[in-house]
């Protein structure tokens, strides 16, 4: 679904990415996970579209990102990045409607189809009743979950998240990570999302790639990547690893 051939990219004469390349398969759950600017966050705006690249190729869906429409870009990656502040006091349900805007044709109506998905997108999201609410008066998990629908009121093949979890607190980062997971599992979507905390990209993802420097440090299985030594040797920290007791997913505790 997404394959990333020797790309290069800089911040003027910081090189960020050098002969970079890294595939993901269709329908895979892909967790991105590393130190402090080694660049993850950098490679989801590079699939958005947002950087370009200086050589390389990026594909998604089998279509160059660099040849395609923005509108029809849109229509096969939509997002939910670290902040989103509109400029305007938006009422959720037409944050949530903004997801169907590739799909419209121009000063377009949204059809019976658009409003089934709009539907189909609040109530998996469990948004019902916050329609009309502003989107300014919501806490930050409630924000979260208004993007997550319009990501998948977007209806697109692959969902990129940038650390959209980060200072939540523990109750809406499980009922985040529960929804797009449900929605991975059941529907066949794409997702790749950066994390800053481990344990919960091992409790998700199918496959995890830990970037360090601007390189692929480690890629494989939660079990297979996430030890002692590899997180030694990718964050420069002494930690435990533990077998989660029910789903036997690698969970992280720092020694002291």
């Amino acid at each position: 679904m997404i394959k990333i051939r020797n790309i290069e990219f800089s911040y003027g004469k910081k090189r960020i990415f050098k002969d970079f390349s890294l595939d993901i398969d269709e329908g895979e759950f892909f967790g991105i996970i590393g130190p402090n600017g080694s660049g993850k966050s950098t490679l989801i705006k590079i699939l958005l579209g947002i950087f370009k690249i200086r050589n390389g190729k990026v594909e998604i869906n089998s279509k160059n990102i660099e040849k395609i429409s923005k509108l029809n870009a849109a229509k096969q990656t939509s997002a939910v990045m670290q902040e989103f502040s509109p400029a305007f006091d938006f009422k959720v349900k037409d944050i949530i409607k903004m997801g169907r805007t590739p799909h419209m044709k121009l000063f377009g109506e949204l059809k019976r189809e658009d409003h089934e998905i709009i539907d189909k997108a609040i109530e998996d999201t469990d948004l019902r009743g916050y329609e009309d609410r502003s989107f300014r008066t919501l806490s930050g998990g409630e924000k979260q979950r208004v993007l997550i629908a319009k990501c998948f009121a977007q209806n697109t093949p692959v969902i990129l998240l940038d650390e959209f979890v980060a200072h939540l607190d523990l109750g809406h980062v499980q009922n985040l990570m529960k929804k797009v997971f449900n929605k991975n599992r059941n529907e066949g979507n794409t997702v790749v999302g950066v994390f800053h905390d481990i344990n919960t990209a091992s409790m998700f993802c199918d496959r995890i790639a830990i970037i360090k420097e601007g390189c692929i440090f480690k890629i494989g299985s939660p079990l297979e990547i996430i030890n002692e030594g590899v997180i030694r040797d990718a964050y420069n920290a002494s930690c435990s690893v533990f077998m989660h007791p029910v789903n036997g997913n690698p969970q992280i505790m720092l020694d002291r």
